[in-house]
């Protein structure tokens, strides 16, 4: 195994690019069906893998914000955290509206 692959910190950054770049395929996938279907629950859950995209954007963020602003800063690690624990729990609230709400056939 490569010594930065075993790095919690490395193995965190891939977990999240790779969460990120699914819910972008299906955020964009769900769209697509929304533009086609015109169902309003699948806006709602396009919306809530926007929100994952968020998320995923935030965590990538708090990596590097540290060292692009310096320490100190009001956009610090601890408010990227709080917003991706937001994000999380906006989508979840939607993937539950959506599926509750959705239409009966």
């Amino acid at each position: 195994m490569h010594p930065a692959v075993g790095h919690p910190d490395t193995f965190n950054a891939v977990v999240s690019t790779g969460i990120t770049l699914v819910a972008l395929v299906l955020a964009v996938l769900t769209l697509l069906a929304y533009a086609r279907e015109r169902e309003r629950h699948l806006a709602v859950v396009s919306i809530a893998y926007g929100l994952f995209v968020l998320r995923g954007v935030f965590s990538v963020g708090e990596e590097y914000v540290e060292h692009v602003l310096g320490e100190g800063h009001a956009v610090g690690p601890e408010l990227l955290d709080h917003l991706s624990g937001l994000a999380v729990l906006v989508a979840l609230v939607l993937f539950f509206l959506a599926i509750v709400r959705s239409p009966r056939r």
